[in-house]
Parts: structure tokens; sequence; C-alpha cells
């Protein structure tokens, strides 16, 4: 009987030291699911979730022996980032563990089935889910960041699947890094602050445990034609090269700060490369017509008709010219930034910028 701050867990069974033979049966109140990323090896791609979860388990057969377990399993869960009940069923039927997953993290209960073949050493895994006009609000809430600000709502229809193996001979663990699967949607839009963006069906994307490749995804909106392609790394070993072109409707970056609010569109151009450990990133930006709306202490500061370009990379942006009307004049910015932590995430860093005002 374990009780501890992340919930209850009461065991009981046998297990023989010499043929290796076990059988176990155990109870879990209470377990607080943020605990879960703990025994993830790379927790930057795992959804922060929050909540508690039950779970009944019963499981037996020589444990050096995949091939000889036979596991039930049942349990429910909460999660507190507005995911709904969850429901987990997993039980072994001539060598094959079926586990189904059910979830109200998308709105509607959304079922997602895994198979294991537990007489291959290797634990071949398949993983299957569809998606029928699904709410991805719980989705993008549980995927970004804590204290972002940025409020993505969106709904998906398509199918994702996955497989390969559980088992890393490399390693001699268990790992999720052997899977690789694809997610196919036929319609998929994603509302970011009051901005409405759909993609070019159909939607491809590969996905691994440390890459994934988007085939020339196209997304289009008022103020926005953005067409991005190439491979992201999410995971040690994952490799980069990314690009990212076209138009966007500078009013998704409002969400950022409550102090300030942008309007108009950007031609932006983006490459990623290198590699998960270390990304190179290099792009630009121009504007045209856009304005700014800022509040500093008890002031608002207003720029309107704003033209200029910036360029960057990992460690630096650079303002070739930046000007715009403020207060009856003319203003110009010239200048740059060091930047440092270019993950998502924020950057951070030291400025030395050029402001000329010119009143007419």
């Amino acid at each position: 009987d374990a009780r501890f701050d992340a919930g209850t867990i009461l065991a009981s069974g046998t297990f023989d030291t010499k043929s290796k033979e076990f059988d176990i049966d155990a109870n879990g109140t209470g377990i607080q699911l943020n605990r879960l990323t703990a025994f993830a090896r790379n927790t930057g791609g795992v959804p922060q979730v929050s909540g508690t979860a039950d779970i009944t388990a019963h499981a037996k057969g020589i444990f050096t022996d995949f091939s000889t377990y036979v596991v039930t399993i049942d349990g429910t869960g909460l999660n507190g980032r507005d995911a709904g009940q969850l429901s987990l069923v997993g039980r072994t039927q001539g060598g094959q563990f079926n586990l189904s997953l059910t979830t109200g993290l998308l709105g509607q209960p959304q079922v997602i089935t895994a198979s294991v073949n537990l007489a291959d050493k290797l634990l071949p895994a398949k993983i299957e889910t569809n998606f029928e006009n699904a709410d991805l609000t719980g989705l993008f809430a549980a995927l970004l960041p804590p204290g972002t600000g940025v409020a993505v709502t969106g709904r998906a229809t398509g199918r994702l699947s996955a497989e390969g193996n559980l088992y890393d001979e490399d390693e001699g663990a268990l790992s999720y890094r052997g899977l690789r699967g694809t997610a196919n949607f036929t319609n998929l839009t994603v509302q970011v602050e009051d901005v409405q963006l759909s993609a070019v069906s159909p939607l491809m994307v590969q996905f691994s445990g440390d890459e994934i490749f988007f085939e020339k995804t196209q997304f289009t909106g008022t103020g926005t034609n953005v067409l991005f392609g190439g491979t992201l790394a999410v995971g040690p070993g994952g490799r980069q090269n990314l690009t990212v072109d076209g138009q966007l409707n500078l009013r998704v970056l409002n969400g950022l700060s409550p102090d300030f609010f942008l309007a108009g569109t950007a031609d932006v151009a983006v490459r990623v490369g290198g590699t998960y450990e270390a990304p190179r990133l290099n792009g630009s930006a121009a504007v045209t017509g856009a304005s700014l709306s800022a509040l500093i202490t008890d002031q608002r500061l207003q720029v309107s008709n704003i033209e200029g370009r910036v360029i960057f990379n990992s460690n630096f942006a650079q303002i070739s010219q930046l000007t715009g009307n403020m207060g009856g004049g003319r203003v110009f910015v010239t200048g740059g930034a060091l930047l440092s932590g270019t993950r998502l995430g924020g950057a951070t860093g030291a400025a030395g910028l050029d402001v000329l005002l010119v009143f007419t």
C-alpha cells in the first residue's frame, strides 16, 4: 500500500524468483496525470495534462517472456484542462493486447484503439483513431505552454494511424520512438484569436518519434496564405528542414501580449535547418500598411502606415528600416537585437535601436 502526493496505489500478488512467473493485482486512485510526463524520456513534445485517474489492473505471466503476458486494465480519469471524462479498457486475447481509450478531449467522445503483439519480442503495435468534425480547442489547450495567452480553436475531420515496435533492442527498453504514422485531414480549420485559417485539402502529415514531415501544407484565410513543408524535429536525433512562405495576418499575434495590438499583413519567408539539439533559423518578414497600438504605463502609443523589413536568424534580428506615422509625424527605426532562447516559449536578449521622429 503506497500513498504519496501523486495518488494512492494498492498492489498484491506473487512473484517466483526462479521461474520469473508473476501474478499481480493493482488499484490506483487519485493518480495525478501531470506526474506521468516524468516517465517520458523526452517531455518536450508531451502535452501537459492535469487532473486525476483511477486505474484497476491485473497482470500475469513470465516476466522475461512478453508472449506469456495476460493483462487486464480498466480506468477512468478527468483531465483538468477541459478534456472531459477519460476511460481506459485493455484486454489480452490470443497473445494480442488490445487497448481502447475514450476521451472527451475533442468535445465529443473520441475513441483511440491500440493493439500490441505480445508474441513478438519487439512488441509491434498499431494505433488508430478517426476524427469527425472534432473540436480541437481542448487539444490546443493541452499542447500550448501555460500562460501563452493565445486563443486557439479549431475543428478537424480525418484519420490518424501509427505502427511500429515498442521494444528498442539497442536500448534494451520500451520506447515510443519506433512508432511511425500518418495523419490525413480532409477538413481542418484553425482559429487564432479572431482569424480563421483553413487547410487546403487534403492535408497530409507523416510523423515519427523524433520528426514530423509536412507535405507542402497550405493554410488560407483573411489576409493569410501560408505554404509550409519539410521536416520539423520534435525529439533528440531529429533533423530540421522546414520552409514557411507566404502572407500572414498580424492579428494572429495579438494574444501574445494584452498591451500590444497589431493589424495588417506581413510577407514571411522562414527556413529551419540543423537538428533538434542545434536548430538553425533564418528568414525575413516584410510589412506594408500595418499598424501598432501599444499601452505603455497609462499612455497609448499608436503607429500607423508601418512599412519595413526584418531579417533574422537564430541569434540576431536586424531591422533594415522601419517607418510609420505617429503623433502627426514620421518615425524611422533601424537597428537590431541579439536573441537567445529561440525555441518556442519566447526569445530574450539585448536590443540596439536608432529611432528618429520627424514632425511636419
